[in-house]
């Protein structure tokens, strides 16, 4: 039998694990979730920076609630020397 005899095979297809459109769909979306909750937490964590930098070079609170549009220097203290505790409690640990 010569090997022009033989029928020629169809490639195959890769092989896809069993989802349904919808999970296939929440998956998606989680994905985006998980890619925008880390561009949040990056530029909180930048901002934190930027007003420990300020509060280091002598910046009062008032001016960082000004500078990040806060209501009022108590909500700036505590939003931000707060976050800062929280970050020096868990490196201590």
């Amino acid at each position: 039998m010569a090997a022009e005899d033989t029928p020629a095979k169809r490639p195959r297809k890769p092989r896809q694990p069993f989802l349904p459109k919808k999970l296939a769909a929440v998956r998606r979306k989680s994905v985006s979730y998980e890619k925008k909750k880390a561009v949040v937490e990056s530029a909180k964590q930048e901002l934190q920076a930027a007003v420990d930098e300020a509060r280091d070079a002598g910046a009062s609170w008032p001016e960082i609630a000004e500078a990040t549009g806060m209501g009022s220097r108590q909500v700036a203290e505590i939003r931000f020397s707060t976050a800062g505790q929280k970050r020096n409690n868990r490196s201590k640990k």
